[in-house]
């Protein structure tokens, strides 16, 4: 019999073991049995946990739900970007014509990711509901909205794109705002969980096998190879440089050519990464929600955290500009320029970012600190500073000794460049008394990442 003539073997593509090794008695069932334990200790620390969570606020345990729902929407959010669907150039050549089954590998990323969410929200839910010492009904209520969305997140992530998925996660979360706002009753909560499943399950049926969804199958090479490439940078970038992680933009439509000014070349930078605005506006939802629901938390700290996250992505263009010495000449404009007017545009869209928390926290009844507005021209000079840091080098890493052994002294240096600005004039403006000291602080951090 000749090579033609052999029977196609089936070949299973290779990928991570299964449940992740957990169950292989090595390292993985080690670091498994540890989180769980780890995990599984702060139910019996609940006073600890209480004191640092709520301090001596009484609580209210009707947030417990909306944070639970908010949980919810980020995770529904994360989950329709679809990062699942990808495969290596090099398999989808040699294993195509072998009798390997790509979609049904697709399908069980997609069941890991999604029960890694749910497991996470479901944890958050839990550990509040108990900081809370809830009630037995907002268990319950809290168990089936958990089970609903759960549901509607995993249907709609194995269909192809729909308007749904703009809409949906900002719905949720506007539910979440709202039920935190009126507290209704636990059932108007089984009632809206009972909803959401039921829509699920009719998109379920729509969405194919159990191991092959529907958008799987429809995946062609260009969108599996494109999701491929973004897992490599990704990986790589947690390896080396995780400023490779900033988004590239997209199209921002027709621009006619001619002389560019310094403002619309930032402005345009960020309209093209729009895309991550709906993350941000979620995120701001969040840090009001958590303020509110756990009032002992540091409120500059959410501030700082979320709104540095929001800005992050959006800031990609200028490091972009930044990375290539060649366009930067191209344009003309010095350095200081391009930091001006970039920070211009990122500290007025901080600002609305800002705008949206005063605004959650009011509605839930919550209220920021006035010192909470200098974390708005702090986070922008952090963020410049983050994305206008040169490349990591790796050459003459001093080590400094610590009480966990030697650390690369000038990698963390490096890797921490503009978080590091941003932690200074925080620690700061908490410590030093409003006023005048405040605008000091702020400006001259400012200044500093604006001429360094």
């Amino acid at each position: 019999m000749s090579v033609v003539d052999a029977p196609v073997r089936t070949v299973r593509l290779p990928g991570r073991p299964r449940f992740l090794g957990i169950f292989s008695g090595d390292s993985a069932t080690f670091v498994a049995l540890f989180t769980g334990g780890l995990l599984i200790s702060a139910f019996f620390r609940l006073d600890a946990w209480r004191s640092a969570l709520l301090g001596d606020a009484p609580g209210d345990p009707r947030l417990v739900v909306p944070v639970l729902l908010l949980g919810c929407a980020l995770a529904w959010r994360s989950l329709l970007r679809r990062a699942y669907v990808w495969a290596d150039p090099a398999e989808l050549t040699w294993f195509d014509f072998g009798g390997a089954d790509r979609v049904r590998v697709i399908g069980g990323r997609l069941w890991s990711l999604w029960t890694g969410w749910v497991a996470g929200v479901g944890y958050l839910g839990a550990l509040v509901a108990a900081v809370y010492r809830a009630p037995a009904e907002l268990w319950v209520s809290g168990g089936v909205l958990l089970a609903g969305c759960a549901t509607l997140m995993l249907a709609t992530a194995r269909l192809p794109r729909t308007p749904l998925d703009t809409a949906g996660p900002f719905v949720l979360a506007a539910f979440a705002v709202l039920s935190g706002l009126i507290a209704p009753p636990s059932g108007v909560f089984l009632a809206a969980g009972a909803l959401l499943g039921g829509y699920g399950l009719a998109l379920l049926v729509r969405s194919g096998s159990p191991w092959r969804p529907v958008v799987a199958r429809l995946a062609r090479r260009e969108g599996l190879v494109g999701g491929w490439r973004q897992r490599v940078v990704r990986t790589v970038a947690m390896a080396f440089d995780p400023l490779m992680m900033l988004p590239e933009s997209g199209a921002v439509g027709v621009v006619p050519i001619g002389s560019p000014t310094r403002a619309r070349f930032a402005w345009l930078g960020v309209r093209g990464r729009s895309r991550y605005l709906a993350t941000g506006a979620l995120l701001a939802v969040a840090v009001a929600l958590v303020h509110a629901a756990l009032p002992a938390l540091p409120a500059v700290v959410l501030l700082a955290c979320g709104g540095y996250l929001a800005l992050a992505p959006c800031a990609a263009g200028l490091g972009e500009v930044w990375r290539s010495p060649g366009l930067r000449r191209w344009l003309g404009w010095s350095d200081l320029e391009l930091r001006l007017w970039h920070g211009a545009v990122y500290a007025a869209l901080a600002g609305v970012w800002l705008a949206i928390v005063l605004a959650v926290s009011l509605l839930l009844g919550a209220s920021l600190p006035v010192v909470g507005v200098a974390v708005v021209p702090l986070v922008t000079a952090a963020v410049l500073r983050t994305v206008t840091r040169p490349p990591i080098t790796y050459h003459d890493m001093y080590a400094v000794q610590t009480g966990f052994g030697a650390v690369p002294g000038r990698l963390v240096k490096q890797a921490v460049r503009g978080p590091d600005a941003g932690v200074a004039g925080l620690v700061a403006v908490t410590s030093l008394p409003l006023g005048l000291p405040t605008v000091l602080v702020v400006a001259a951090v400012t200044a500093f990442c604006l001429l360094r």
